[in-house]
């Protein structure tokens, strides 16, 4: 690989990575070994020109990568054939201006718009359904959009590498709280460019410039039934 991006995993552990400079997406198994690769530029002319975000469905048998170059999501079968290409170059509603990180959630694709400042809330077929921010200089605004991921409660979770922090928004798009402050100190950022949820509500930042991954937990209110709590 020459500049891998991102990663997702199928449900046979299988791992997906993207790489922005060879145009492809490479696939590994479980313990590391390579098995092939989707995608090729061929002169510039091959499915992806700089292939970044990717999400993998294993029950749809789908995997959807971003092309950040072409303005382009590429739903593709679990083969690499492609089967739809949304969005094109643009500031309208499903329309992209280089977008990057990307993730599946239900049925909605969420995706970091970056040069929109902007993540955009689309079904699988590229409908669009929402956005979240604009491009400010106060919060509840964004300048570099990085990463997108959501909580157990169905938040959204934006790290934004200019700001040095991560907003974390309702569905609706209302900014709920932020935390993060330029600096190297706990619970500072410079230039945080990932982020990640995982099922125990642990929340891991790609902290690129302090050379670490700091992880931070939200307790999540517990979930009501019949009998209670």
């Amino acid at each position: 690989m020459l500049a891998p991006q991102c990663v997702a995993v199928d449900a046979e552990d299988n791992i997906y990575v993207t790489d922005s400079e060879s145009g492809k997406i490479f696939v590994f198994d479980s313990s590391g070994k390579y098995d092939r690769a989707i995608g090729s530029l061929k002169g510039g002319e091959g499915y992806f020109k700089r292939p970044t975000g990717i999400a993998v469905d294993s029950t749809a048998q789908r995997i959807w990568v971003t092309d950040t170059l072409r303005n382009k999501i590429f739903m593709m079968d679990m083969q690499g054939s492609v089967l739809k290409i949304l969005g094109q170059r643009g500031s309208g509603n499903g329309e992209f201006n280089f977008p990057t990180e990307l993730r599946l959630d239900g049925q909605n694709l969420i995706v970091v718009d970056a040069m929109n400042f902007r993540v955009q809330v689309l079904d699988r077929d590229g409908t669009f359904r929402n956005a979240i921010g604009q491009l400010g200089d106060s919060t509840g605004n964004m300048f570099r959009p990085k990463g997108v991921a959501m909580d157990s409660e169905g938040d959204l979770y934006i790290v934004d590498g200019l700001w040095g922090l991560v907003q974390v928004f309702n569905r609706q798009g209302q900014l709920l709280y932020y935390f993060g402050q330029h600096g190297s100190g706990a619970g500072q950022f410079q230039l945080p460019t990932g982020l990640f949820i995982d099922h125990e509500d642990r929340i891991f930042v790609v902290d690129s410039f302090n050379h670490r991954v700091q992880i931070f937990h939200y307790f999540a209110l517990p979930k009501r039934t019949k009998e209670g709590m």
